[in-house]
């Protein structure tokens, strides 16, 4: 009696699961991108007190940073890993398995799972693990209860009201607008007056000089139009791009 033998070629079937692992990773990168997205389009939970978060995210990569770790916003964004993977194909999940598997190791080699397996729950596991390493990125010091003295390390002082108005008065500010500073949508002109106008009695308050006076009791207004449009904005919105810079850099 003659048997038909297989022979499997290990080699062959490794640099396959290879193959889909690498295939995985961009996928991999793709999903926890979307993820962030999504959590950024989340109103935030208001949980942490006097921090400023603007979304869902800011508050995952402070609770990453400072703690404490919550459970319930692992589960947040594990159920939305979650979410996504159920829009994928099977030919996706599949290359997204062997990424996983390579990403998180074998435990048991009895239970590997085989080539064109998926697994669900080892992918939900690698991601929210890059999710975790990607809340390490921002600068959430930006949106914490000493926000306002974190604002001086991020100023862009190349005008002469960023750099001869004091520190405190400066700081208070926009402290004071905060929200503002850091929503590229915002209308920055109103801060750029109340610092032109800071600057504007400053200068007047520490000179001596009657010629100062005249000049100011005549043209201020048009000196702090001057100053809003030619000197202020600039540095503001220099300020807000390295703020947003910072808190939306991953890592």
């Amino acid at each position: 009696m003659t048997k038909n033998v297989v022979e499997v070629d290990f080699g062959g079937l490794q640099r396959l699961k290879a193959a889909a692992a690498s295939a995985g990773e961009s996928e991999m990168e793709r999903l926890v991108k979307t993820v962030i997205a999504e959590l950024r389009n989340m109103s935030p939970y208001d949980v942490f007190g006097d921090v400023f978060a603007r979304h869902a995210w800011d508050e995952f990569c402070w609770c990453q940073q400072e703690g404490p770790f919550m459970d319930n916003m692992e589960s947040a964004v594990r159920s939305k890993i979650g979410g996504v993977l159920d829009k994928l194909d099977d030919r996706t999940l599949v290359c997204l398995t062997a990424c996983s598997q390579d990403e998180l190791g074998e435990v048991d080699e009895d239970s590997e799972l085989g080539v064109g397996a998926i697994c669900i729950d080892d992918i939900n596991l690698a991601a929210y693990q890059r999710v975790q390493e990607a809340a390490q990125g921002p600068d959430v010091s930006i949106i914490g209860p000493n926000r306002a003295d974190e604002l001086g390390f991020h100023l862009l002082t190349d005008g002469v009201v960023f750099s001869e108005l004091s520190e405190e008065e400066f700081s208070g500010v926009l402290a004071e607008h905060f929200e503002d500073i850091i929503d590229p949508a915002s209308d920055l002109s109103g801060i750029a007056n109340t610092l032109a106008q800071a600057f504007l009695e400053q200068i007047e308050s520490e000179s001596e000089s009657f010629a100062l006076s005249a000049f100011l009791g005549r043209f201020e207004s048009d000196a702090k139009t001057i100053l809003v449009e030619k000197d202020v904005l600039p540095d503001l919105k220099g300020t807000q791009a390295a703020l947003l810079e910072a808190l939306d850099s991953s890592f």
